[in-house]
């Protein structure tokens, strides 16, 4: 798989239920309802496909592959930094537009 086959099967487990995890929460996020997500995971064979092969030949896997497949050939990316969540919190009320034009509002003594 990492030297470029697109596609073969395996059987790790703990890895496909992090992955199904995950998906499902980002499809909810994405507005799909739960309830019509499907919640069981087959233990037998697993799919895994080589992302980057997927990528240079034009291959497209659908939610149902990916939900199913171990994904490697992936491309990395470096971190540039970590945050922690109270601190993407505040990174995020300091770059709100609709905030600081408030605070203009409320320097300038409401003339608006």
């Amino acid at each position: 798989m990492e030297q470029g086959i697109l596609a073969g099967l395996n059987k790790d487990v703990v890895t496909r239920i992090s992955r199904r995890v995950g998906i499902n929460v980002q499809r909810i996020l994405l507005g799909e309802k739960p309830e019509q997500i499907p919640v069981a995971i087959s233990i037998k064979q697993q799919l895994t496909i080589n992302e980057a092969t997927a990528n240079a030949i034009g291959v497209s896997p659908s939610w149902a592959v990916i939900t199913e497949a171990e994904i490697v050939g992936r491309e990395q990316h470096p971190i540039d930094r970590m945050l922690a969540l109270n601190r993407v919190v505040q990174e995020a009320i300091k770059a709100n537009l609709d905030l600081i034009a408030k605070s203009y509002t409320i320097e300038g003594g409401n003339r608006m």
